[in-house]
């Protein structure tokens, strides 16, 4: 599975990379919008993978608009959950999602 060196956002680019989880933090994913970036661990099955990039995008969409600051315990399990739920619609879903896309 490859995956790009970028990814497009809210009119903003990050650096994208597949890292040793230990490199990570051992952290599945690790994201840094204020410095452009977003990682995931090379270790993960090409399902958790695109679930773990859903989660550290949706973290990069709550850090732009100031979403959960303060609480980061709060912020990590509603992040968790939007990105379980967004992944799930995606997945159970493609026909919407080809019609999005206009790959029809």
């Amino acid at each position: 599975m490859a995956f790009p060196d970028k990814i497009k956002l809210l009119d903003h680019e990050y650096a994208f990379s597949v890292e040793p989880y230990n490199d990570l933090d051992e952290c599945w994913g690790r994201a840094n919008p204020m410095r452009g970036w977003i990682k995931i661990a090379v270790e993960l099955g090409n399902d958790h993978k695109f679930s773990t990039l859903l989660h550290e995008v949706v973290h990069c969409i709550c850090d732009l608009n100031d979403l959960g600051k303060g609480d980061e315990n709060l912020k990590e399990h509603t992040i968790s959950i939007i990105a379980a739920g967004v992944y799930s619609f995606i997945k159970s879903n493609p026909e919407i999602i080809r019609d999005m896309l206009g790959d029809n």
